[in-house]
C-alpha cells in the first residue's frame, strides 16, 4: 500500500532522540513492504536527514517530506527539540502552532491507502480530510492531555473514524468512547549493543568500582530529573544523559558524584545501558494532567537488563519495576538503594521486563503495525 505518515516530531539527523519513536513506526511499515511517506515539521537551524528514501543501502527509510510552515524561516519554531509543549510558553512559536496545519494538509495532498498521523491533536484531523480509506490516528502524550480538554463535541468525529492506538490504557479510557475502534499498546525499541560494563565506563568516564543510576531522557521538567538530584544515593554516580532548558538549573543541583554527559545516542547510549546498575524516570504529571506515554527508554533498558526504578506517573508495572510516589525523592532513594543493595531480589522483576520487551522490539512489531494498517478503514 501507499502510506503517508503524518507527524509533528520526527528525527533531523541520524541519532536525534526526537520523535525517533515515529521513525521506528515509519521503518516497519517501510519492513512490510508499504510504499511510505513522512511529513514532518522543518526547522529554523539544521539540515534535513533524512532527504533520500534509504540510507547506507539499507532501504529502510521512508521518504520525507519537511514542510516549511513560515516565513522567514527563523519562526518556525513551534516544533522539535523538546517539543511542541516546551514551545507553547513562547509567544514567537504561536503562530506556527496555527500555520502548521494547513501547510502540512497542503504538503500531504494526494492519493493515499492509509493514514498514519501520529499525534492526534492536529495530525489526526489533518489525516481525516485527506480522503484515504483507511486512517490510524496514534495518540502520545501532549495530544491526550489536549484532546482530553477539547469539548466533546469536537472531538467526537475524529474518535468516531479509523482505528485509535493509543500506548497507554490511561489515555484511552481518557479520550475513548464505546464506539472508539481502539487498541492500546506502546511503541517499539531496538535493544542496545551490547558491552562489557568495564567498557562502558572507560568511554563514559565513569568510576566502575562505583554504582551507576542512570537518568536518560529530555532535560524538561516533567521529566523529574530535579527529583533524582535531591535524593540521597551515597557514594553512587548519577549519570544524566539528555539535553533540554531545565539544563542550567539542573547543573546548579546537581551534587559532586554526578556526571553531566549532555545528548547521547549511538554507541555513547548504548555505553549508557551497559554501565547502567539502575535506570531511573522520576516524572511527574504536567499541565492539564498531561502524564508520561511510554517512554521508549523504558523498553530499552528492560530489553538490556537494567533495573528500573519509576514513579507511578511513568505506568510501568509493580511486577517489573521498583514503582514509588512521584516528587517525592526519599521514596526513590529508599528504592534505588533497594535495587543497588540487593540485586537477587529484582531478577525475577528485570527477566519479566525483558520478556515483555522483546515482544516490542520494532523488527517483532512489524507484523502488528501492518495489520492494524490494513485494517483501519474510516467506517469498519
Amino acid at each position: 500500500m501507499k502510506v503517508l505518515v503524518l507527524t509533528t516530531s520526527y528525527p533531523r539527523w541520524e541519532g536525534d532522540p526526537g520523535g525517533s519513536f515515529v521513525a521506528g513506526f515509519a521503518r516497519a511499515l517501510v519492513r512490510s513492504g508499504h510504499e511510505t511517506h513522512v511529513v514532518a515539521p522543518a526547522w529554523p537551524d539544521a539540515p534535513a536527514w533524512p532527504d533520500a528514501p534509504a540510507r547506507s543501502g539499507e532501504g529502510l527509510e521512508p521518504s520525507v517530506r519537511w514542510v516549511r510552515y513560515l516565513w522567514p524561516r527563523g519562526l518556525q519554531r513551534a516544533f522539535h527539540g523538546a517539543g511542541a509543549p516546551a514551545h507553547a510558553p513562547d509567544p514567537r512559536a504561536w503562530p506556527g502552532f496555527a500555520a502548521y496545519p494547513f501547510a502540512a494538509r497542503w504538503a500531504a495532498r494526494g492519493r493515499w491507502d492509509a493514514v498514519v498521523a501520529h499525534f492526534g491533536i492536529p495530525n489526526g484531523w489533518i489525516g481525516a480530510t485527506l480522503g484515504a480509506p483507511r486512517l490510524l490516528t496514534v495518540w502520545h502524550s501532549a495530544d491526550v492531555a489536549l484532546a482530553a480538554r477539547a469539548p466533546r463535541a469536537m472531538l467526537a468525529p475524529l474518535m468516531a473514524r479509523g482505528v485509535h492506538w493509543f500506548v497507554r490504557d490511561t489515555h484511552r479510557a481518557r479520550l475513548a468512547t464505546e464506539t472508539t475502534r481502539a487498541l492500546v499498546r506502546p511503541m517499539g525499541a531496538d535493544a542496545p549493543r551490547a558491552m562489557s560494563r568495564a567498557e562502558a565506563c572507560a568511554s563514559l568516564g565513569l568510576d566502575p568500582s562505583r554504582p551507576v543510576v542512570l537518568f536518560l531522557g529530555r532535560l524538561v521538567p516533567m521529566k523529574g530529573c530535579d527529583v533524582l538530584l535531591r535524593a540521597e544515593l551515597g557514594d553512587a554516580q548519577r549519570v544524566v544523559a539528555g539535553e533540554g532548558p531545565e539544563r542550567p538549573r539542573l547543573a546548579g543541583l546537581a551534587p559532586p558524584s554526578t556526571v553531566l554527559l549532555g545528548a547521547v545516542h549511538g554507541a555513547r547510549k548504548d555505553a549508557c545501558f551497559a554501565a547502567a546498575d539502575v535506570l531511573v524516570l522520576p516524572s511527574r504529571r504536567g499541565v492539564g494532567g498531561r502524564e508520561e506515554g511510554a517512554p521508549v527508554v523504558a523498553i530499552e533498558a528492560a530489553l538490556a537488563g537494567v533495573p528500573r526504578v519509576a514513579s507511578e506517573v511513568v505506568g510501568l508495572p509493580v511486577d517489573e519495576a521498583h514503582v514509588v510516589p512521584a516528587d517525592d525523592p526519599d521514596a526513590l532513594a529508599r528504592a534505588i538503594r533497594a535495587v543497588l543493595d540487593e540485586p537477587s531480589r529484582v531478577a525475577a522483576l528485570v527477566a519479566r521486563a525483558r520478556t515483555r520487551a522483546e515482544a516490542q522490539r520494532w523488527d517483532r512489531l512489524a507484523p502488528t503495525i501492518d495489520a492494524v494498517v490494513r485494517a483501519a478503514w474510516l467506517h469498519p
